[in-house]
């Protein structure tokens, strides 16, 4: 009944006592009349709430991570909803949390973060946390002025208060989610600004944030993410969404990486890497990374999902964006075929189709995706399958949202020939592989923990079955065979 359209939003933090207080304006539309407004917050204190400029009843509800806010009279219009609020830099690693490192002198430094996906936005501050609830952000970061503060948007404007405080003002987003806020503030530093150049004109400054000490460690994820960008432009044909983008590498982070819209967080090890002295895998692995986190700027930032059934299309697509990046920036590296090693059971998944599953998001329980289970025959199928099918525009094309459609290209293919294996669990917890003369014992005989290791004559996928108190689940056992068996078929082995 009421929809969110701007947030105007004000936050504080107090590094050293782990809180931050802060104060968000919310404009927006009552689509029905109504007597109250639902929103979600979560860990949150409510110090006051106004309505169209008049103070208002709110109650929390921990058990639904819901805030109400009752005895309304609203009819169908604009509505300003006005809060104050205080919360705590958690050490969840979600919401807004504590990030920490060591620093030269061996003093312990606070990094103020952000990871909102999927519900974790409204422990920052009371908002709609719903992906099709896209809105305007306009951001202010109070911080002392030795601090770095980044947002989603470029930084607009700076004014030193009374008390010496700085506050940081950036730029209104594009519409977007929630869950792509982002918020950092700490003692870091950041590169130069790399100048991409922008389709249509202009330019698209890139930086990497990192901590102090680790700038020798940024040339390559700079050179990655420039070619990326300038890239991913030319293939979509779309210019990139937002006016610039930087690469945040945290010392702790639960994700590898997190597309926030203009402003990538990333686990340190997967961005910043010397680029004399790495290892081609460490490179690929930076490379991946940063290509399918730049991939969701478009699709996933600017086309986004109404609900969180739709996450398995968005991952899928900057997956496939993230290889064919990877594969134009290094084609020397042969990212296809690497690729079909690492992914060849991503099609074989249980349950089969028409049954549903079960997630949870923080305390909202989600039925979540109907999982796939796409039998491939013949095996030569399996990449044209994995690609195709996943924007629903026929057995040739991606489309995207202008309506155009490109040719979808197959660098990878699978044997024609290939057959699958049968594979049987017998009584007693063995598993057979016919046509292979190798057996995995999974005897509940041997009580102590251990791990099991399957090799397969030419196939170098290794599975690891860790048997605790000598017992392995049948269901387990059953997943790991449909995994070989659809790694057997895709590495051609049977003929």
């Amino acid at each position: 009944t009421v929809a969110p359209h701007r947030y105007t939003l004000a936050l504080q933090p107090d590094l050293a006592a782990a809180s931050f207080t802060g104060s968000v304006i919310i404009d927006a539309e009552v689509v029905e009349a109504t007597t109250s407004i639902v929103l979600n917050a979560d860990e949150l204190t409510i110090a006051a709430v106004h309505v169209n400029g008049t103070a208002a009843t709110a109650r929390l509800e921990p058990a639904t991570e819901r805030l109400v806010i009752d005895g309304l009279h609203l009819q169908p219009g604009a509505c300003t909803i006005e809060i104050a609020f205080t919360g705590t830099l958690n050490d969840k690693l979600r919401g807004w949390y504590r990030s920490t490192y060591r620093d030269a002198q061996g003093n312990e430094q606070v990094i103020a973060t952000s990871q909102m996906q999927s519900t974790d936005c409204r422990r920052a501050f009371p908002c709609f946390d719903e992906p099709d609830f896209k809105a305007v952000f306009d951001i202010t970061l109070v911080v002392q002025p030795q601090f770095l503060a980044v947002s989603n948007a470029p930084e607009v404007e700076r004014t030193t208060q009374a008390d010496g405080m700085v506050a940081v003002r950036f730029a209104p987003t594009m519409p977007m989610s929630t869950y792509l806020v982002a918020l950092v503030v700490g003692p870091l530093e950041a590169t130069e600004p790399v100048l991409v150049p922008r389709l249509g004109g202009g330019d698209i400054p890139l930086r990497i944030i990192h901590v102090p000490g680790k700038a020798h460690l940024t040339a390559f994820g700079l050179e990655a993410g420039a070619f990326a960008l300038e890239w991913f432009q030319q293939y979509y044909g779309i210019a990139y969404p937002t006016e610039k983008c930087d690469m945040v590498a945290l010392p702790d982070f639960a994700a590898g990486a997190m597309e926030n819209l203009g402003c990538i967080t990333f686990r340190e090890a997967l961005l910043l890497v010397d680029s004399e002295t790495s290892t081609q895998a460490e490179q690929q692995r930076v490379v991946d990374v940063v290509t399918h986190e730049l991939a969701h700027m478009w699709f996933g930032d600017l086309v986004t999902m109404r609900w969180w059934n739709g996450i398995w299309l968005n991952e899928a697509f900057a997956t496939f964006m993230e290889i064919a990046a990877c594969d134009a920036f290094a084609p020397e590296w042969k990212r296809w075929t690497s690729f079909g090693l690492e992914r060849s059971a991503a099609f074989h998944l249980h349950p089969p189709v028409g049954q549903m599953a079960e997630h949870r998001f923080g305390d909202d329980l989600v039925e979540l995706v109907h999982q796939i289970h796409a039998g491939v025959e013949p095996p030569g199928r399996v990449h044209q399958d994995r690609v195709a099918p996943l924007p629903r525009t026929g057995s040739n094309g991606v489309e995207d949202h202008r309506g155009r459609v490109r040719p979808v290209r197959s660098p990878h293919d699978v044997h024609a020939g290939a057959v699958r294996p049968d594979i049987e669990l017998l009584d007693g917890g063995e598993l057979r592989v016919d046509r292979i003369e190798q057996r995995l014992d999974l005897s509940h005989r041997d009580r102590r923990h251990r791990s099991h290791q399957l090799a397969i004559r030419s196939v170098e996928s290794r599975f690891e079955r860790e048997v605790v108190d000598g017992h392995l689940s049948t269901e387990r056992v059953r997943r790991h065979a449909d995994q070989l068996a659809c790694e057997i078929a895709d590495c051609r082995l049977w003929e």
